[in-house]
């Protein structure tokens, strides 16, 4: 146990008693207000808030997000401008807006002109607009080998893609070790891939349409003929394996 000093004659009864606490009783577990301190992060302890209507039985914990953005209405007495260093997110008038709407943020807060501590605030999302989530299922994806590689980009697990996901859905890479793809039926979905690594196994690239993609590799000697007037801004063909008679 750590070491604890006290002043024996400033101690009621001269002892030091050490019980449980009792039921309803409130304990500050973190008080900074005698200290001189120019920093401290606790945006490790999930716990740790300075708002205790948070943390109280009749409230929700963590806030909600809905649709990304937290309504800061939601914490009693906090003051949006003493918000600062947003991490995934930022603040938007009396709302926080976040980058990814699956995860929480946390921010620095100035409490007094030389301590701006650093919290934590998890959240709980609440989609309500469905139309821009896509769901990694058969029905978008048919091909079992494509549904595979989309749904490393399903970073939550819900089997679905949010729109963050589907921004950070840059790359697609069949190596000789995929399972083969007879479709590529469903890429449409995926509105930032830039980059198409493809092997012997894949098909479906003679008339691939994909306005976002930027690079194409494909390997191994399985194709004749290409049509690529559907990526219009493609910048980069590697094909050299390949036995094209057309393109």
């Amino acid at each position: 146990q750590p070491l604890h000093t006290f002043d024996l004659n400033k101690l009621s009864g001269r002892r030091v008693v050490v019980r449980r606490a009792r039921p309803g009783e409130k304990l500050t577990v973190l008080d900074c207000s005698q200290n001189k301190l120019a920093y401290i992060d606790i945006s490790h302890l999930t716990l740790l808030n300075p708002w205790e209507s948070i943390l109280s039985d009749n409230e929700s914990y963590p806030v909600p997000a809905v649709d990304g953005v937290i309504d800061l209405s939601l914490i009693p007495g906090i003051d949006p401008a003493k918000m600062s260093n947003l991490f995934n997110g930022e603040v938007v008038g009396n709302t926080i807006v976040l980058e990814n709407p699956e995860i929480g943020t946390s921010y620095s807060y100035q409490v007094s002109d030389s301590l701006a501590p650093r919290f934590s605030l998890p959240v709980t999302p609440v989609i309500t607009d469905m139309s821009a989530y896509v769901p990694v299922d058969g029905a978008h994806f048919p091909d079992a080998g494509l549904r595979a590689q989309v749904a490393k980009y399903d970073k939550n697990g819900d089997s679905l893609l949010s729109p963050y996901e589907i921004s950070h859905a840059t790359s697609l890479y069949f190596d000789s070790s995929s399972d083969s793809v007879q479709s590529l039926a469903g890429i449409e979905y995926l509105t930032a891939l830039s980059s198409l690594f493809c092997n012997e196994k894949t098909a479906g690239l003679d008339g691939l349409v994909c306005s976002t993609l930027k690079r194409l590799d494909i390997y191994g000697p399985g194709m004749t003929s290409l049509d690529l007037s559907g990526c219009p801004n493609l910048e980069y063909l590697d094909c050299r394996n390949g036995k094209l008679i057309s393109l």
